[in-house]
């Protein structure tokens, strides 16, 4: 993950394990050395899971009024 190895939590003495930042990561993996056929589209998943980022307490404009932590639970679909 060297793009966004600045905005994620890693391992202590393990480069190769990082703390997830969005349920997206585990879900696209699920599938990720295979052909899907269209007849088997569209696959539907949702996921519950503590998330982790570095970028609490950032400001701007697209984070005005929200209090923002480096852990906390997200539902995607």
């Amino acid at each position: 993950l060297p793009k966004f190895s600045e905005d994620i939590f890693s391992i202590e003495g393990d480069s190769q394990l990082h703390l997830i930042p969005t349920a997206e990561v585990p879900i696209a993996n699920l599938h990720r050395q295979e052909i899907l056929e269209a007849n088997q589209l569209p696959l539907q998943y949702v996921g519950q899971t503590p998330c982790f980022r570095s970028e609490a307490g950032s400001y701007g404009r697209d984070t005005r009024g929200m209090i923002r932590v480096h852990q906390f639970e997200k539902v995607e679909m």
